[in-house]
């Protein structure tokens, strides 16, 4: 076989090898990247980042207009794909010289390639082929909308990048504001100026999105689980819906997915102090951030950070005579046609399906038919602090008792029932009874004895 690289004479015919010509394409190609100021191994072009040089890679323009150097598209996909060369596939070709497809950034889906582009190196035409900057440090053109920013990331119907607080370029340096555009580039708004970026990986572990109706943890019990999709600010002042959140075309969301479903770390922290423990849930439709966290096991979660008030709204039910202070049960109230907590009889395995009167257990009575310590008066044979009556509203919380266990908690003014001497009675409550000097002081007493009563 003829080795491919064979010297020849002068005037010699010769036909060049396949293998010869495409080593000298790789030698060309591996002399005009190190000239960019990349490595210049053979194989692919993609090369992992050192010594501040950049990745750079090849892509096509795909966008209908030219674009100038340093001007940037979005990461549509690839040229070649590996697979079979039926299926247009070529697996040989993927491995030793991968190139990109570079899409415009336009207004019909503007978040598309939010941390997904990269940054011509030289002027790529429409449709041609040429090097940008994938990963790494490397000038551009960047729309300065605010000295403070310090960031940059693409922007819709922009051939360059846009300022901002977050975004998947960091800002290292820029021209100050007086500098001319480069090459007369005209921008819709803000300042076009020559800047050095940082490309990198954007960090997209943190999202803003729209929580939908809560799920009850039945395996856990101590909480709720939440799916989410994917919301956008509307950031234009001008813009009518200004401050509002919206939908992106392609949202991401939990879809039905158990796994993908988010938690709230404070109702976590309770579920792990107290077993058991369910605190009323997010409401659906609250925007909050959201974040991608590490299990121990390795797997990737959900999760979002949304105080919510220990107090939920609920419903006195029966209540049990045969202990003091009195055990109620109870029922969260309807919100919007929702419980703002489970049934309490899915605790009963802890005892936390009854509620205590707080009122009731600071009273000073020791039992349901105790007198009132040394404060009677001489006509007052017996106070009965009566129950609240069943369907009554109260605001409920949950209180540990002397070993941590949790238990509702109410209050609720007793309604107190005062029998005299002579068989008449009348009504008073617990508050009122220990905002007075004893009952002679009562409504209706008077000369040092029960009004009631005489």
């Amino acid at each position: 076989m003829t080795h491919p690289f064979r010297r020849v004479q002068r005037g010699q015919r010769f036909e060049m090898p396949a293998d010869a010509y495409n080593a000298f394409v790789d030698a060309a190609e591996a002399h005009r990247v190190q000239r960019e100021g990349v490595s210049a191994q053979r194989g692919p072009l993609l090369t992992p980042a050192s010594g501040g040089r950049p990745n750079v890679v090849l892509v096509r323009n795909e966008s209908e207009e030219d674009l100038p150097r340093f001007g940037v598209l979005g990461i549509e996909g690839v040229i070649i794909e590996p697979g079979p060369a039926e299926d247009g596939g070529n697996d040989a070709e993927f491995k030793r010289r991968p190139a990109l497809r570079g899409a415009a950034i336009t207004w019909d889906d503007p978040y598309a390639y939010h941390g997904r582009f990269v940054i011509a190196r030289e002027p790529i035409g429409a449709g041609k082929i040429g090097y940008a900057v994938i990963r790494g440090i490397t000038p551009a053109i960047v729309i300065i909308t605010d000295e403070e920013h310090t960031c940059a990331d693409t922007a819709p119907g922009s051939q360059v990048l846009q300022s901002g607080f977050s975004g998947g370029a960091r800002i290292l340096w820029k021209q100050p504001a007086e500098a001319p555009p480069p090459d007369g580039l005209i921008v819709r708004d803000g300042e076009a100026r020559l800047a050095l970026l940082e490309v990198g990986p954007r960090d997209r572990d943190r999202l803003p999105v729209r929580l939908g109706k809560a799920e009850l943890i039945a395996q856990d019990r101590w909480g709720w689980r939440y799916p989410w999709s994917q919301r956008f600010m509307d950031g234009d002042p001008a813009s009518p819906t200004y401050g509002l959140y919206f939908t992106p075309p392609e949202p991401l969301e939990s879809a039905g997915v158990p796994e993908r479903m988010a938690i709230n770390r404070f109702e976590a922290t309770a579920g792990e102090d107290y077993p058991g423990l369910v605190l009323p849930r997010i409401r659906e439709g609250t925007i909050v951030e959201l974040r991608a966290e590490q299990t121990w096991q390795g797997d990737t979660r959900f999760v979002f950070e949304a105080p919510t008030s220990p107090f939920f709204s609920a419903i006195v039910g029966g209540n049990d005579y045969s202990a003091w202070p009195r055990a109620y049960t109870w029922q969260s109230a309807m919100v919007n046609g929702e419980h703002d907590v489970p049934d309490p009889y899915g605790f009963s395995w802890l005892d936390f399906a009854w509620a205590h009167n707080q009122v009731e257990m600071a009273s000073g009575f020791g039992s349901q038919f105790s007198p009132y310590g040394g404060q009677m008066s001489d006509e007052i044979i017996d106070v009965e602090i009566l129950p609240i009556p069943s369907g009554q509203p109260v605001r409920m919380w949950i209180a540990t008792d002397a070993f941590g266990n949790p238990w509702p908690r109410f209050h609720a003014a007793n309604a107190l029932k005062v029998t005299c001497k002579n068989g008449a009675t009348f009504m008073t409550t617990i508050e009122q009874l220990e905002q007075l000097n004893g009952l002679a002081q009562l409504p209706g007493a008077g000369g040092g004895g029960c009004g009631g009563c005489h």
